[in-house]
């Protein structure tokens, strides 16, 4: 009887523990949808119809995606920040791309699983904008940039996600 209260205990709670994981990150950046000096576009179900447009065959499949756009001093605080760190940390996000160049300054940190990046994570500084890009899905990296991004700013990330598909050791098929 022991055994199968603990498999049932194993059972219920681990994958309970998981879906509460991978919506940390999320969770960060939630109170700030309504702030003022703040964009939030949240998108679910098959965004990558939406970001290949007509013309793009993807075999990435996109299903949900939030853009944050901090403008002027809306920028969240080191609190906020260091709980972002510390999400990226517990869902083993590992970073991928970390730049600059005069006026820009892009992260991007992944969880890779069977090839596929399962989830994205991106932060771009340009001038007096910030960007935080959350992408749930199974994304190839080398379709990164051909995707559709259409939003302020997303010009910066567009540059820089083609320049993550040349860097030779990150390409996955």
């Amino acid at each position: 009887m022991k055994r199968y209260f603990l498999l049932f205990c194993v059972l219920v709670f681990i994958p309970a523990a998981s879906i509460i994981a991978q919506n940390q990150l999320s969770n960060v950046f939630r109170k700030f949808r309504n702030d003022e000096g703040v964009k939030h576009i949240n998108l679910s179900g098959d965004v990558t119809k939406m970001l290949g447009g007509k013309e793009k065959k993807l075999k990435s499949t996109v299903q949900e995606m939030h853009v944050y756009l901090f403008t002027g001093k809306s920028f969240i605080n080191t609190h906020d920040n260091a709980r972002v760190t510390k999400a990226l940390r517990e869902q083993k996000f590992e970073l991928l791309l970390d730049t600059r160049d005069k006026k820009d300054k892009i992260k991007i940190h992944g969880v890779e699983k069977n090839g596929f990046m399962t989830d994205l994570y991106a932060e771009v500084i340009s001038g007096k904008t910030k960007i935080y890009l959350i992408l749930k899905g199974n994304i190839m990296l080398s379709e990164l940039s051909k995707m559709n991004f259409d939003f302020e700013g997303s010009s910066i990330l567009k540059k820089y996600c083609f320049s993550l598909n040349l860097i030779s050791g990150i390409h996955i098929p």
